[in-house]
């Protein structure tokens, strides 16, 4: 199983979590930017998977301003479209927050661990291809 298979396959898990726990408690906002942002994190997935990397970096900023706007791990909406080159479409996802506007790459506050993270990989690794050669 390829890497974007894996990644639908641990959405789906993800959702029938969230119905369960949603049902045994009094969570009434939970959303999973793997849907709403599929097509953003498959750009990510298209892009810097299978590129060669010895170092899996995993996680993600679960904050309503990293990854739940791009479908980046350790997102900022500027990384992702101007660094990473994100590309896609977003849809604004059933049951957020209404505080909590999804703007996509759109979205004009940053992650700041994303800024971070990504900021430092690129002061690192000044070429993309060289980091993504040797970390996913």
């Amino acid at each position: 199983m390829g890497v974007i298979e894996s990644a639908k396959k641990l959405s789906e898990a993800c959702d029938s979590l969230t119905k369960s726990i949603l049902r045994q408690t009094s969570l009434a906002h939970v959303t999973n930017p793997l849907n709403y942002a599929w097509e953003y994190h498959e750009s990510y997935l298209s892009q810097y998977s299978g590129l060669g990397a010895k170092t899996l970096l995993l996680g993600m900023n679960p904050g309503p301003y990293g990854m739940a706007q791009c479908g980046v791990p350790f997102g900022a909406t500027s990384i992702a479209r101007d660094f990473l080159k994100i590309t896609g479409e977003f849809t604004d996802p059933v049951g957020r927050h209404p505080k909590r506007p999804i703007e996509g790459l759109d979205f004009e506050r940053q992650e700041i661990s994303g800024t971070r993270l990504w900021g430092l990989l690129q002061e690192i690794w000044a070429r993309l291809k060289r980091f993504t050669s040797t970390c996913f």
